[in-house]
C-alpha cells in the first residue's frame, strides 16, 4: 500500500479538530548554534538537543541548540513534540552536519560530585555560569562538566578528555597548583578570607580555545584549607605540586600544621608565596594519659581538675621530594598546668600540651633540604 503524506495545510486543519500532532522542520547552522525551525500542526511543547520550546499551530518557531553541546561532524538529533490531550510524544529525526569552524568551544554546566561531607568551597564563574559548592579533600575535588564533545577541559593544571556525550562525570581535579602563587600572609593572617583563582580552558576537537576563571572561597571560618592541603601532601594523600627548589636559600620558610587545632598553620617566616615553602611539619597527638590534677578556677572557688597530658609528635617533610627529614616528640613539663583554663564544675578536666611556639622554634632549626 502506498503511504499518503498529508500536506501541512490539511494536517493543521485536522490538528485544529483534535487530530494527531505532526511536525515539520528545517535545520541550519547559524554561528555557534544549530537552528531547528519547527512548524506544528497544533499547539505543542518541543524539545531537541537539551533545548525546550513551544509552538502554536501553523507558526514556525526556532530552537537554537548550542554547537558546543553537539560537536563537529554529522549528527542525528531527536526532535520531540507533545500536545496536550495526546497519548504519546511525536519523535522526528533531525540530521545536521556541523562544520568544525562552527564548533565554538564553551564550558557548559560545571558542578562537583555529591558528597556526604559538608561543602568546604564555594565557586563562582567569570563567564556568568551558575556557581556551585564542593567538599574538597586537600584541594582535590571531583567534578561533573559539560563541554564540546571530543574536546578537552583544563582546570588549573588538570586536563580532562571530553567523551562523545559531552559530559565528564566524576573526574578528580587538583586545585593545588592554583594555590602556589598566593602569598603566605593571605593564609596565615586571614585564612577564612582567602580567594583562589582557578583558570579554565576548553579546547574544541578542532583546537579552538575558550578561557575563563573560577573563584573559590572557603565556606567555614574555622576550616583551614591550607593546613588540610599541606597535611595531605606531607602524608601522600594529595599530589605534591611544584614548590620552588632554591638550593642554598636559608630564608626559605617552613610551615607547621597543627592537626589538633583545626589544621591551623604557622610559619617560621611569612616571606614569599606558598610555593616558597621548603618544609612542612605535621603536628599530631601521639599519646594521651591522665597524670594527676591541676587546681583551676571554677565558679567562686577552685577545683582539682583531672590533668590529661598530651604528647605531640612533629614530622617534617621536604616539599622538594616528599621525604621525611626530621621528627620529634614533645612532652610537657611534669608539673605544667594551664593558667587560663575554664572547666565544667561537674566534670573538671584540663589538657596539657606544649605550646606551638616551642614546636615552631624547633622547626626553625631544621635545615632545609638542598642547602
Amino acid at each position: 500500500m502506498t503511504r499518503l503524506l498529508l500536506p501541512l495545510a490539511l494536517a493543521l486543519a485536522l490538528g485544529a479538530c483534535g487530530g494527531k500532532l505532526s511536525l515539520e522542520h528545517t535545520v541550519r547552522v547559524d554561528g555557534d548554534a544549530v537552528v531547528v525551525t519547527v512548524t506544528c500542526s497544533k499547539d505543542a511543547v518541543l524539545g531537541v538537543g537539551g533545548v525546550q520550546g513551544a509552538c502554536k499551530a501553523g507558526e514556525p518557531v526556532d530552537l537554537r541548540v548550542p554547537t558546543h553541546t553537539v560537536g563537529a561532524g554529522k549528527h542525528r538529533l531527536d526532535l520531540v513534540g507533545f500536545a496536550p490531550g495526546d497519548e504519546r510524544n511525536v519523535r522526528v529525526a533531525v540530521d545536521v552536519d556541523v562544520p568544525a569552524a562552527a564548533d565554538v568551544p564553551a564550558l557548559g554546566e560545571l558542578a562537583c560530585k555529591p558528597s556526604d561531607a559538608p561543602p568546604t568551597l564555594a565557586f563562582t564563574r567569570d563567564d556568568g555560569g551558575r556557581g556551585f559548592t564542593c567538599a574538597d579533600d586537600g584541594f582535590l575535588i571531583e567534578v561533573f562538566a559539560k563541554a564540546n564533545p571530543r574536546g578537552k577541559i583544563t582546570l588549573a593544571t588538570t586536563t580532562l578528555e571530553v567523551p562523545d556525550s559531552g559530559l565528564v562525570e566524576g573526574r578528580p581535579v587538583d586545585l593545588g597548583p592554583a594555590v602556589l602563587d598566593l602569598p603566605l600572609t593571605a593564609f596565615l593572617d586571614k585564612p577564612d578570607a582567602v580567594s583562589i583563582t582557578v583558570p579554565w580552558t576548553v579546547t574544541s576537537e578542532a583546537g579552538a580555545k575558550a578561557r575563563g576563571t573560577l573563584t573559590a572561597t572557603p565556606l567555614a571560618a574555622d576550616d583551614n584549607l591550607l593546613g588540610r592541603w599541606l597535611a595531605a601532601i606531607a602524608e601522600g594523600r594529595s599530589p605534591r605540586p611544584a614548590f620552588a627548589h632554591r638550593p642554598g636559600d636559608t630564608a626559605r620558610p617552613a610551615a607547621l600544621v597543627d592537626t589538633a587545632a583545626h589544621f591551623a598553620v604557622r610559619a617560621t617566616n611569612k616571606e614569599g608565596a606558598v610555593r616558597d615553602l621548603g618544609l612542612v611539619a605535621v603536628l599530631k597527638e601521639s599519646a594521651r594519659a591522665e597524670r594527676g590534677t591541676c587546681d583551676v578556677p571554677a565558679g567562686d572557688g577552685v577545683v582539682a581538675a583531672r590533668r590529661d597530658v598530651v604528647e605531640l609528635t612533629a614530622i617534617a617533610f621536604s616539599t622538594d621530594d616528599g621525604r621525611e627529614v626530621a621528627r620529634r616528640t614533645f612532652i610537657p613539663p611534669a608539673e605544667a598546668c594551664p593558667t587560663d583554663a575554664t572547666v565544667d564544675p561537674a566534670a573538671p578536666a584540663v589538657t596539657v600540651r606544649v605550646a606551638d611556639d616551642e614546636v615552631l622554634a624547633w622547626l626553625a632549626t631544621v635545615a632545609t633540604p638542598g642547602d
